[in-house]
């Protein structure tokens, strides 16, 4: 049932485009080391701050160069996350960390905050910076914008939001490599852009801190009606991405790097998906195919085994939530083995339709992944009566279901807890699990890489040696003392390829010789060997010195913290101003309103003057009229 994949290091023939980088995730020194010793181009890590991964372990900052080092010298090129929000508090200890990955020889530093990508082309020119996923940069438009801003990015980490077709727009109309995420865990937000975590908990995705509210239970309220959704509760947690199936695709599309996600995972995980995706590059250069993952049932186990909640293809095919969250559960849960059918005291039949063998860790599904759940150790396995062998496993994996009971730990199984129908998942695989590990704690190197041999012998002139690597990294050695003519036996390809080949516990095996020789020379193959022995030590120190000869410019942290003092300056001068001028403005409007209300209030009392000006001229009419009207009386009276 498990196989232990044994990969043939000769080189492909060569095809089309040209194979992308593997990278792998390292988040502890375990991990980096299953990485390196299955196949991986390259490998990212954290240190201890600015990253976005802080519960990993992580790796101190003084422990670069050595890591580094030991990394190049076996073909691995190493990332380091600086992939947070940087506040303006930690802008001189961030710049350390540039200056730190720099000299170490570090290959590329994945970053988010622009203006901590604008220091990094200043302070570290010849540092290259990748764009990380946070970026977001999710179309050519994107990145133009970014150059605009006068920005350098040698390589933009897609969105896992694309698919297929805009991956291939990125590729075609960008000058930058693309690198994509091909397997490991999904955020629901849009490139890790999630808000939820810092609003719930206090807790910044966007500084190294998310709390995984995705993986929480939620109600659906529909029209102010929660809708009962039975067991599916977990309506933002999504499957684990398994893009298998389209490594063919992305190569096409010219992607330059596919990536596992997972600084948080342990090291069987990491070397399981390295070995499977570096068989499926393998493949695809070798046979012109790779592989489908429900074609390779062995490869499916292993990634379902060291962790999965479920695979889908997210999004590089279509937007279908419903494919990418299942809603069951949030964690790993590993292969399904099948249903129970029946419950006795500390054994559970089950009707299987997986792969079980004694000593797999098993947990019962109920429904409620929030509570505490059965789980335990398979003591013996019985079908029809009969007890498999202490070594023996059962395979019920070709599609026909079939019944097994299996017994645990009498004083820890909680059988009574345990009900006919729940599922049950595998958890743990002691075998798989040392096999795994027996990949990554070895003596010798275990995953090689090629190296060429140029030998050239004459007569009268020291034998000479170059070796050159696959990336064009020489070393040549000379012999103190001039060749000898043979006697009996001259040097021949075949002697030569026999002692140069012998590259016993270094990094390295021999692809091809060319052997210089006028035919008569005679070599010892003491000195052979001590040829080959001197070549690959120079190789090995060159390799570890890469990149640590690059240029920084100390004083441009100075020159742009001045640039953004005198523009805080600046903007306090303009903050001043404007509060200057809105205190006059309002002082102003208050005047306005003064003389506004003085005219106001003169115009009523001119109203109030006319209006008693009209009253009293009303009144000395009236008197008027009444004098006259007495006067008349008089007259009348006088006159009777």
């Amino acid at each position: 049932m498990i196989q232990d994949f044994t990969y043939n290091s000769t080189p492909s023939p060569a095809t089309a485009r040209p194979l992308p980088e593997l990278l792998a995730p390292a988040g502890d020194e375990e991990a980096l080391r299953a990485a390196i010793e299955n196949g991986a181009d390259g490998v990212y890590l954290g240190l201890d701050e600015h990253n976005a991964r802080l519960r990993a372990p992580n790796f101190p900052v003084e422990r670069l160069p050595e890591l580094v080092a030991r990394a190049h010298e076996r073909g691995v090129r190493v990332y380091v996350t600086l992939n947070t929000l940087i506040f303006a508090d930690e802008i001189e200890s961030a710049a350390q960390l540039l200056i730190a990955c720099s000299r170490a020889g570090v290959d590329g530093v994945m970053i988010q905050d622009l203006g901590f990508a604008a220091l990094a082309n200043r302070l570290v020119p010849e540092l290259p910076v990748h764009a990380s996923t946070q970026m977001t940069l999710t179309s050519p438009e994107c990145v133009a914008a970014v150059e605009a801003l006068g920005v350098r990015l040698s390589r933009i980490v897609a969105p896992r939001e694309l698919d297929l077709r805009q991956i291939a727009d990125l590729c075609k109309r960008t000058s930058q490599e693309i690198e994509v995420f091909v397997h490991g865990a999904l955020c629901v937000a849009y490139s890790g852009q999630c808000l939820t975590s810092e609003a719930l908990g206090g807790r910044s995705a966007n500084r190294g801190e998310c709390a995984q509210a995705c993986r929480l239970p939620y109600e659906l309220i529909v029209d102010g009606q929660a809708r009962n959704l039975g067991d599916v509760q977990y309506l933002l947690s999504p499957k684990d991405l398994a893009a298998f199936d389209d490594v063919s695709k992305l190569v096409e599309a010219g992607v330059r790097s596919l990536k596992i996600e997972g600084r948080l995972k342990n090291a069987f995980y990491v070397a399981a998906t390295v070995q499977a995706y570096r068989r499926a590059l393998d493949e695809l250069t070798q046979r012109g195919s790779a592989p489908k993952l429900d074609e390779s049932p062995d490869l499916r186990y292993r990634l379902e085994m060291t962790f999965s909640r479920g695979f889908t293809g997210g999004y590089l095919h279509e937007i279908n939530h419903q494919a990418v969250v299942e809603g069951r559960f949030p964690k790993k849960r590993g292969p399904y083995l099948g249903r129970v059918v029946r419950v006795e005291p500390h054994k559970v039949s089950i009707a299987l339709c997986g792969f079980v063998q004694l000593g797999d860790g098993v947990v019962f599904d109920c429904g409620r992944p929030d509570l505490e759940e059965v789980g335990g150790r398979v003591y013996e396995i019985w079908v029809d009566g009969k007890k498999v062998p202490a070594a023996g496993s059962l395979n019920a994996s070709s599609g026909q279901a079939q019944e097994v009971t299996l017994t645990f730990d009498h004083h820890r199984f909680a059988w009574r807890d345990v009900h006919v129908g729940d599922r049950v998942w595998k958890t743990s695989d002691p075998q798989l699990e040392k096999q795994l590990r027996s990949t990554y704690e070895v003596g010798a190197p275990r995953y090689r890489r090629p190296i060429r041999a140029t030998l050239r012998a004459y007569v009268g002139e020291p034998v000479r040696l170059l070796l050159t690597d696959w990336e064009g990294v020489s070393a040549e050695v000379e012999d103190a003392a001039p060749a000898e003519r043979a006697l009996q036996r001259p040097l021949d390809e075949t002697v030569a390829r026999e002692q140069l080949g012998r590259l016993g516990a270094t990094p390295f095996y021999l692809e091809s010789l060319e052997l210089d020789t006028d035919g008569a020379t005679m070599v010892p193959l003491s000195r052979l060997n001590e040829l080959r022995r001197r070549a690959v030590e120079v190789l090995l120190s060159k390799r570890r010195a890469l990149g640590r000869e690059r240029r920084i410019r100390p004083n441009a942290l100075s020159r742009l913290l001045g640039q953004v003092c005198h523009l805080q300056t600046m903007l306090v001068c303009a903050w001043r101003f404007a509060q200057q001028q809105t205190q006059e403005w309002m002082i102003g409007t208050g005047q306005i309103h003064q003389l506004q209300r003085a005219d106001h209030a003169q115009e009523i009392r001119k109203q109030r003057m006319q209006q008693d000006g009209d009253a009293g001229g009303s009144q000395a009419a009236e008197e008027s009229r009444r004098s006259q009207g007495g006067q008349a009386d008089g007259i009348r009276s006088g006159q009777g």
